[in-house]
């Protein structure tokens, strides 16, 4: 309730006569955690009060009136020390803000406005408590104004609340979303109106500074506009979302996980683009947010919105291009040419169907006595790199271990740690090692029969690939062999979100034989240093280098060390 603290306030000091009728200016104090009483000056129509003292105004009739002098009819002019006039707990305009800030759907039916059934999805994920709700959809089903409503109710049930406007540009803060504001509330019932003064900036909340409770704008192009925020209850927008850098995102994470009391956080926007963190709310692993997905060809038809212009898309683009895919469908355009996986064909294989199709093919090689049983093993060659350990039973991921700055060594214990957890024997484990730079002296440790007595397979990089005809290398050959499966469904995988950004960034070209190409290493963590700050090396792909080479069905042809019996 957000008045509730409020003691009986000052009567009415001043009636000004405006274009909708006769208005009351009422002086109100709210008393702040700190017990500082602060005042706030709202102007709103006072209705008539009946013989019983309720209210008798019909706000529907009184948009009907076509003049200022018609609508003073709606409304009496009481005297200075008549006791409505005062803002009490118990005074009539009282019980109507409690109301409509107790549930957002009568404040909409407040606002005058109606929604359609996508909307709607929106309104009830706010209502729900949901704290991040991320939400795409093609042009026109009308997330701006969805989005909209949601935050002026929020501005007023959420007492010295701070929110924050952010897109990639200013004009889309203001002449999109702050003039969608402004059109919803000079539009409204009188008594909302009052609450809210809209600057060039943002919005004020019943006389206070934007800054105190209220609403200010900020691009999209600096960390440090989303840094140091601490307020009890904060909330955070961010239009046309995909525009938005991830380093922005990621700020914004970590000041709202800073936060004091509660937040709410929305994204909104049209999917442009995978590469971007708005992407990651939908198909990331582990998201934390509440998505919502608005398909063009099933918005309803609206004074705003037709159905001829996805007919339009569709004629000029075709339906399968990429335009009719965003601008209509609401879907991101479709994978990159130069990657190799995106982030749901790897989200599908870790589902309850991926399980069920993986163990379904171990039955199958059992049978047939081919069963794998791989220990992937990608050693760093420099300090930031990770080592990796990957076990694999058939097309079964188990659980992959990372190292940073480990001793080769007990990267080797911790494999052979693995292997009797998993109750592996020497004869059915096999050790696939990257054997370029330190892999070197791992296979010599695992190989030395007096030590350990593995069973080894040499996985250098560059080598010919079991299928020199398709692939240019052995990378190459487990990067397509691992992603053929992957788009079938035919492997089970842990979700990992480092790894699947790893593996769903990966590109590829074809060579002057036409064969299959993934781009090496060093070549990746060069193009992922772009995003980074100037003069550090991008991220390696190590755990997406140890999945694919334990999963490798060829590697079993080929064994340098056999386990001695």
């Amino acid at each position: 309730m957000i008045f509730e603290a409020a003691s009986t306030k000052e009567r009415v000091i001043e009636r000004l006569s405006e274009e909708r009728g006769v208005v009351e200016e009422f002086v109100l104090d709210f008393g702040d955690s700190k017990n500082v009483q602060k005042k706030a000056t709202i102007k709103f129509p006072v209705p008539k009060i009946d013989e019983d003292g309720d209210e008798d105004f019909d706000y529907e009739e009184y948009k009907e009136c076509k003049s200022s002098e018609e609508s003073k009819k709606f409304y009496s002019m009481p005297s200075m020390f008549r006791d409505v006039t005062s803002f009490g707990v118990d005074s009539p305009l009282q019980h109507y803000y409690n109301e409509i800030i107790g549930d957002v759907n009568k404040f909409i039916q407040a606002l005058g406005v109606k929604l359609h059934w996508q909307q709607q999805q929106l309104i009830d994920a706010y209502a729900n408590g949901d704290t991040n709700i991320a939400t795409r959809s093609g042009q026109g089903p009308g997330k701006t104004f969805c989005s909209t409503i949601i935050w002026l109710h929020w501005l007023m049930a959420n007492p010295y609340g701070l929110l924050v406007i952010t897109a990639p540009t200013m004009r889309q803060c203001k002449d999109v979303w702050l003039a969608q504001a402004r059109q919803i509330v000079q539009e409204s019932d009188p008594r909302i109106k009052a609450a809210f003064e809209f600057t060039n900036t943002g919005i004020k909340m019943f006389g206070h500074k934007a800054s105190d409770w209220g609403c200010y704008l900020a691009t999209a192009n600096k960390p440090e506009n989303f840094q140091g925020i601490h307020r009890e209850r904060l909330g955070i927008h961010c239009e046309e979302a995909s525009g938005l850098d991830r380093q922005i995102i990621e700020t914004i994470q970590g000041t709202l996980s800073n936060a004091e009391g509660t937040y709410l956080w929305l994204q909104i926007g049209n999917p442009n683009t995978r590469d971007c963190a708005f992407y990651d709310c939908f198909y990331g692993p582990s998201s934390v947010w509440t998505t919502l997905h608005w398909n063009g060809e099933e918005t309803p038809e609206t004074k705003f919105f037709s159905q001829r212009r996805n007919t339009e898309v569709e004629e000029e683009h075709g339906r399968d291009s990429d335009v009719y895919r965003i601008r209509v469908l609401g879907e991101f355009p479709s994978l990159d040419p130069t990657s190799i996986l995106n982030l749901e064909q790897l989200v599908a294989c870790t589902t309850t169907e991926a399980l069920m199709n993986a163990t379904k093919i171990n039955a199958q090689l059992k049978l047939a006595n081919k069963m794998r049983y791989h220990l992937g093993m990608d050693v760093a060659r420099f300090g930031g790199d990770e080592s990796t350990v990957v076990p694999w039973t058939g097309n079964i991921q188990g659980k992959l271990v990372g190292f940073i700055r480990k001793d080769p060594n007990d990267v080797v214990d911790h494999a052979v740690m693995m292997q009797n957890e998993l109750e592996w024997d020497n004869k059915q484990t096999l050790y696939i090692v990257d054997t370029s730079g330190m892999g070197e002296a791992v296979v010599g440790r695992l190989g030395q029969e007096k030590r350990m007595g593995k069973r080894v397979h040499e996985f250098y990089t560059q080598n010919c690939a079991a299928d020199s005809t398709k692939y240019a290398d052995k990378m190459s050959e487990a990067w397509f062999l691992f992603a053929k499966a992957v788009k079938k469904k035919e492997v089970y995988i842990k979700n990992d979100k480092k790894t699947f950004e790893q593996l769903s960034k990966r590109r590829f070209v074809v060579d002057k034989k036409g064969r299959l190409k993934v781009e090496s290493k060093d070549e990746y963590k060069k193009r992922q240093s772009a995003g980074s700050d100037v003069g550090q090396a991008g991220a390696s792909p190590d755990r997406a280098d140890g999945l694919l080479m334990g999963y490798y069905p060829p590697a079993q042809d080929s064994v340098r060390i056999k386990a001695f019996e």
